[in-house]
């Protein structure tokens, strides 16, 4: 399996490049938050996995409370009645992270029916979970930019922790 956690590896270091280039193209500090801490989740991952493809136990922490800080995000844009502006590629641009997100879950499902490790299963899990977190803040993302003020007057953001 030392070639699949390879590929995870260099899956989690693309995923937190292309966060990282998103912070910094991203005009409102607040969304460049959001990306700069997903950036620092795949940083996690990838250290998850490089640990596993030395054959070591990962120590650090896998979960985290992205979706409640994007969630207080959004209802601090709606309490300043404040709708920031995008570039006309953001959608898009949000739209491919929320696709590679989608990707990495379908992956990482695969590599747990593959383990026979319970910690690994156990951590996997946890990364699926993370990872499906990050799929539905992008996908929020894109919808928020789409329609900034219809998303805000609706609180969509309000599901964002539905499923979690």
């Amino acid at each position: 399996m030392a070639t699949v956690w390879e590929t995870a590896k260099t899956m989690e270091a693309e995923g937190m490049a292309f966060y990282t280039k998103l912070g910094s193209e991203t005009p409102n500090p607040e969304i460049a938050g959001i990306f700069k801490f997903l950036a620092s989740e795949e940083e996690k991952h990838l250290a998850f996995f490089d640990a596993l493809s030395k054959g070591k136990s990962y120590t650090g922490e896998l979960e985290s409370d992205v979706i409640s800080q994007t969630k207080s995000i959004f209802e601090g844009f709606k309490i300043k009645s404040a709708v920031p502006a995008f570039a006309k590629d953001a959608a898009v641009a949000y739209q491919k992270a929320a696709d590679l997100e989608q990707k990495a879950v379908e992956f990482y499902e695969s590599l747990l029916t593959e383990t026979t490790d319970d910690s690994d299963a156990e951590a996997l899990e946890i990364i699926i979970e993370e990872e499906e977190k990050h799929a539905r803040i992008m996908e929020s993302l894109v919808d928020f930019v789409r329609t900034p003020g219809e998303y805000l007057e609706n609180a969509e953001f309000n599901n964002l922790d539905d499923e979690f």
